[in-house]
């Protein structure tokens, strides 16, 4: 368990309760909403005579079939659900509830307004065309699929063709060998495809509740492939699926697994400094191991990289409000019962945090057109989702409810004083302007903890795709601003935007800061640490 200080409970707050207090308040003081519903009023009118001027927000993507502007009808339902949620959030805004409660009552109106959507099946302008070009046959195949899920009695909408995709084939496919394994974790080390290599290697850290192949999925898509054929040596965790036998293991028997684990890459690519790249929750743990590292005699650090990490948790976030203090504590009590928590469950949680694109859409791609949805290899890695021990999850609401990693010394891990601001390396972070787990705005309050010598770029997607961006994608929007404004708003307003993928102005960035290159490894593992098994391992197959 994690070594901490008591601290006094924050005070608690719960979105329903949130929601009761504002209708109480408006029963009891009908005025406290009349400029709401007067400014509605004027807006329905101006939809009705066709003279509103509303638009969906520039990163809404559920109205961009062309018949929502040309179709009056569509229009004026798209514009009517817009003035809706509008009125409702300003409703909000001019209530009486505190900010933290502001928060969470428009979080609550973001799932139900989602829910309410006029994009669902039967206005869905895609899936309309779709049935009607297909003469029916598009509805009828999703039916079937329907029929087939309620048959296996599943409880989540299929997110992948689970039959077409296969780990070890045509995802997590990259050449490589196990060269480590503990009880919680492979080392992987792939193989080069370059002559030459930079002398420090990559050494990817994924998040423990997902698999690790969101860096390796298919070649087009695989950060992993694409830092090979760079020039660099890559090594990457693939973390066990535990079972009930690993309940008791937390975080501090993660983290010293991975100290473990680095010296295995360290060792075998014969260089005491690393590129230490770690992601989502797997960014949490990459900064507790560069930590500890760095307050050594010997630096092992050349550069530490955190994509879509948050450490800043008093600020609330998406996934913040849905937790107060009698939640955790219900929480903690029923894992300890338990003793592990099923991937299914998270990624409902995860689900209905980001519903527009993991249930709505994913709802309307399998039983209303019967297609496959794009992105196949990035679903098919989220629904392949491990469990968690319940004290791992534990420690981390511990991490969350009293915002440990960046109070200094207050964590104590590997008989080490977790403190961040020891983190000298240069540091790379990356955030998702969409993200609906870790904020762009967390990250980069987080990011001002880390030191100096840092750079923070910020990408136009949400949490998963602002890791898959390969180069090509025509989508792709990155920003940079070497000013580190402490206000995020003043980043983003002096920042230049660039078109494509972050990924080649990290590798030039990483490229900087390398030594000279040596010769490619003629073969994977070495003396100490020879291969035990070919890639992609054997515990993202359990």
């Amino acid at each position: 368990m994690i070594d901490r200080p008591r601290k006094a409970d924050r005070r608690s707050f719960d979105t329903w309760d949130t929601f009761n207090s504002m209708a109480q308040a408006g029963l009891s003081l009908p005025l406290l909403f009349t400029p709401q519903l007067v400014e509605l009023g004027d807006e329905l009118s101006r939809i009705i005579t066709g003279i509103s001027t509303l638009e969906p927000g520039r990163d809404d993507h559920r109205f961009e079939d062309p018949a929502w502007q040309e179709n009056p009808i569509y229009k004026a339902s798209m514009q009517t659900y817009l003035a809706w949620c509008n009125q409702l959030n300003e409703a909000v805004n001019h209530s009486d509830l505190d900010e933290k409660n502001k928060t969470q009552a428009k979080s609550a109106i973001k799932q139900l307004m989602s829910s309410l959507s006029p994009t669902h099946p039967a206005n869905n302008m895609d899936a309309v065309k779709r049935v009607v070009k297909a003469r029916g046959a598009s509805l009828v195949h999703g039916l079937n699929r329907m029929t087939s899920d309620v048959l296996a009695q599943t409880d989540q909408i299929r997110l992948a063709d689970l039959d077409s995709i296969k780990p070890g084939k045509n995802i997590a496919a990259t050449t490589g060998a196990v060269i480590f394994r503990s009880e919680l974790l492979e080392v992987i080390q792939y193989k080069s495809v370059t002559v030459k290599v930079q002398k420090e290697p990559v050494f990817i850290i994924p998040s423990p509740i997902n698999k690790f192949y969101i860096t390796d999925l298919y070649q087009h898509n695989s950060l992993t492939h694409y830092l090979l054929d760079k020039g660099f040596q890559v090594f990457s965790v693939s973390w066990r699926n535990p079972t009930i036998e690993h309940r008791d293991y937390g975080l501090e028997c993660y983290i010293q697994a991975l100290i473990e684990a680095n010296e295995s890459v360290q060792t075998t690519s014969a260089c005491d400094k690393i590129n230490l790249f770690g992601f989502s929750a797997g960014g949490i743990f990459a900064s507790i191991l560069a930590s500890i590292l760095s307050q050594r005699q010997s630096p092992q650090l050349n550069t530490a990289t955190f994509a879509v990490t948050n450490f800043y948790t008093h600020t609330e976030t998406q996934l913040g409000i849905l937790f107060n203090q009698q939640m955790i504590a219900a929480s903690k009590t029923l894992l300890k019962l338990r003793g592990i928590i099923g991937g299914k469950e998270l990624n409902s949680l995860f689900a209905w945090l980001s519903p527009n694109s993991l249930l709505w859409n994913a709802w309307v791609c399998n039983y209303f057109t019967g297609e496959e949805q794009p992105t196949a290899d990035v679903r098919y890695w989220n629904n392949d989702a491990p469990r968690i021990p319940s004290a791992l999850f534990c420690d981390f609401l511990d991490l969350y409810q009293d915002n440990l990693l960046l109070e200094p010394n207050q964590l104590r891990l590997c008989d080490t004083a977790v403190d961040l601001s020891q983190v000298t390396c240069d540091k790379f972070i990356i955030a998702g302007s969409n993200d609906h787990i870790a904020p762009w705005e967390c990250c980069y309050q987080s990011s001002l903890f880390l030191g100096d010598n840092r750079e923070f770029i910020l990408v136009n997607r949400g949490h998963r795709r602002s890791i898959v961006c390969p180069e090509g994608s025509k989508k792709a929007r990155y920003y940079t601003n070497n000013v580190a404004f402490q206000s995020y708003d003043d980043w983003l307003s002096n920042a230049t935007q660039h078109h494509g993928s972050w990924w080649s102005h990290w590798t030039d960035w990483l490229k900087v800061r390398s030594q000279n290159s040596v010769c490619a490894p003629e073969q994977l593992g070495c003396d100490a640490y020879p291969a035990i098994g070919k890639a992609p391992g054997s515990y993202i197959l359990e």
